[in-house]
């Protein structure tokens, strides 16, 4: 039964990832959703006895390998040269789900446990995605139920969303934002101007790529060890454990930001894929753990607490895009990278008919992935978490 369950969770990905590539249906739910839903799946066949000591064990090892996976790719100095709207729309995003999140510890704080642990992680998830959340519900501790519980509320929540921006989702940004013109400003989005993220973390990837993906693991792989140890010796020298976790994260984060300014780095093809794939197998793990009568029973708060942050963090970005005269599509792929994380960011450009914004919304999703964490962090204790 052990073998077969790590099996699943290393095959089911791939076959969502093939899910969504041939059939739109499940193009529409996308491989996160399909992952989830697998793993819960898996738990329903009859006479399956799931080990949650193996789907813990692999949740918590893919992460930190995951994190420089997803950042190896990205050009921090020319996503800030040249794209100045999607820089100050995916600002103003964080701006929003800060606030919101501050607010809903206020309002609700008192509906659900750990209120201050739970905006943390809200405002993760709302600037990168999952990574995040997966990555602060470690770094504070958060039980394994409160997670479910704040994850199956998200995909509820941005589930519904999503089909609101696949379909009227411009039409309604047009009645208060500008439409997008292609002006000096999205140059580095087009032409021959160098882009925010390489060209080969979205190609097409075929077995010739394997070397790369081995060689961005193996410094992914180092990158963890460096910031363990980083971890270890601070954590020891200031005779906290608590320490440990954040301190490996700041790490990671850091170490592949620094990494990712060497263009063989940011060439390694594949390198963005597999820190897809690794998030993946996360998600079936995670779902394998989810204990459905819980959710029915316990998660109405959640719902609440992460409909009032969602929902008001996407009101108050249309807002804060009204005022700083921001158009339309550059704002609505701003918000979809910052509350799916780049995985979503193409299907929206192609509802949108606008691939000239593709490489900012990867990129500014994968920013999201760096300052996601610590900002969520630094949230939740100054909320007193």
């Amino acid at each position: 039964m052990a073998i077969v369950q790590i099996l699943f969770l290393l095959a089911f990905p791939l076959a969502a990832l093939q899910l969504a590539a041939r059939n739109k249906f499940f193009n529409i739910i996308g491989p996160v959703v399909l992952c989830y839903i697998g793993g819960i799946l898996f738990t329903l066949i009859p006479g399956m006895d799931v080990a949650t000591g193996i789907s813990k064990t692999v949740s918590e090892a893919v992460i930190p390998l995951a994190i420089p996976l997803l950042l190896f790719s990205l050009n921090f100095m020319a996503w800030l040269r040249f794209a100045r709207s999607a820089v100050i729309s995916f600002s103003l995003a964080l701006v929003s789900v800060v606030v919101m999140s501050i607010a809903g510890f206020y309002v609700l704080g008192g509906t659900v446990e750990n209120p201050a642990e739970v905006s943390g992680m809200l405002i993760g998830v709302y600037t990168g995605g999952t990574p995040n959340m997966a990555a602060l519900g470690t770094i504070l501790g958060v039980p394994e139920d409160t997670y479910l519980l704040m994850q199956t509320s998200d995909v509820v929540l941005g589930g519904i969303y999503l089909l609101l921006l696949l379909s009227v989702g411009r039409r309604v940004a047009r009645l208060f934002l500008r439409p997008f013109s292609d002006t000096a400003e999205n140059a580095g989005n087009v032409g021959n101007a160098e882009p925010g993220l390489e060209e080969a973390a979205i190609a097409g990837l075929n077995w010739s790529d394997l070397p790369p993906i081995l060689q961005a693991f193996g410094l992914s792989a180092l990158i963890v060890v460096v910031s363990a140890g980083f971890g270890f010796g601070l954590s020891g020298l200031f005779g906290s454990k608590d320490i440990f976790v954040p301190l490996v994260m700041l790490g990671l984060t850091a170490c592949a930001i620094f990494a990712s300014f060497y263009a063989w780095v940011r060439g390694l093809r594949g390198s963005y894929e597999s820190g897809e794939y690794l998030i993946l197998i996360f998600c079936v793990a995670m779902g394998s753990l989810v204990n459905p009568a819980s959710l029915f029973s316990a998660g109405q708060q959640f719902l609440v607490y992460c409909g009032f942050v969602m929902i008001g963090a996407i009101v108050l970005h249309m807002f804060l895009g009204w005022l700083f005269r921001l158009d339309a599509d550059t704002m609505l792929v701003a918000s979809t990278a910052a509350i799916y994380g780049p995985p979503f960011v193409p299907a929206i450009c192609d509802a949108l008919r606008n691939r000239q914004l593709l490489i900012s919304g990867l990129t500014t999703g994968l920013v999201g992935y760096a300052v996601g964490t610590p900002l969520g962090w630094l949230v939740t204790k100054f909320l007193g978490g």
